[in-house]
């Protein structure tokens, strides 16, 4: 049986739970507008492999399990660079992340978008690979594309992230997949933080400062009381 580690085996941070493979999450749908805004951003970038990822759709989980006020501060999408019809013409990485962007403000019948912006653009600290972030709003929800060279699947981004309740994804059809512990903390209220690297750890527990206010009773579970967990 394969693990996380060779599913996501050029990911960029280190998990304390890498051993772990991620679980469907049968009865649960992302919102309706995250899912339009989805196969917009899909239909006119020219990929299928888009995917929902993180705080949006855990905010939604929440409202369907008694936080009747979860919120999240923006729908994050995670598209490939490299995966997308609009970019296969271009000159150069940052050439395509542009034409992600060009692609999504002049998309016809896309007409309520504004504010389309590259909100960061850069080379990763770990892979020097080439990555940029686009931004723009959509029926009044502020939407995130983090354009990436990582590898992009449903199980590797249902564990991406740094903390067990954002380790969470979802495709255009609505299939959903998690951290296998995700629904516990959820009904548990625990914040459990997956990294432990100085860098990463350090801006995970600094989320968990900067959290919704619909999370703010959930306990902190640093990575070393994790691992130790997890090991016992």
């Amino acid at each position: 049986m394969s693990t996380f580690s060779d599913t996501f085996s050029a990911k960029y941070r280190t998990y304390v739970d890498d051993n772990l493979m991620p679980v469907i999450l049968e009865d649960f749908e992302p919102s309706e507008l995250s899912l339009k805004i989805l196969n917009a951003v899909c239909e006119h970038v020219g990929t299928d492999r888009a995917l929902l990822v993180g705080g949006d759709l855990t905010a939604e989980y929440a409202r369907q399990n008694g936080y009747e006020n979860a919120t999240s501060a923006d729908v994050d999408i995670h598209i490939h660079l490299h995966d997308a019809e609009v970019t296969q013409s271009a000159y150069d990485d940052f050439d395509a992340i542009r034409r992600i962007a060009s692609a999504i403000e002049e998309a016809p019948g896309f007409n309520r978008v504004s504010g389309v912006k590259i909100t960061n653009i850069g080379k990763t600290r770990q892979t020097k690979l080439p990555y940029g972030n686009v931004s723009f709003e959509f029926e009044g929800r502020k939407v995130d594309i983090a354009i990436t060279q990582d590898p992009i699947s449903l199980e590797s981004r249902a564990m991406y992230g740094d903390a067990i309740i954002k380790s969470i994804a979802a495709d255009r059809s609505g299939n959903v997949v998690a951290h296998p512990y995700f629904e516990d903390d959820m009904e548990h209220g625990d914040y459990t933080v997956r990294v432990d690297e100085e860098y990463d750890h350090a801006r995970a527990l600094g989320r968990y400062d900067r959290r919704a206010e619909y999370l703010e009773e959930f306990e902190l579970v640093d990575a070393d009381t994790y691992a130790a967990e997890l090991n016992a």
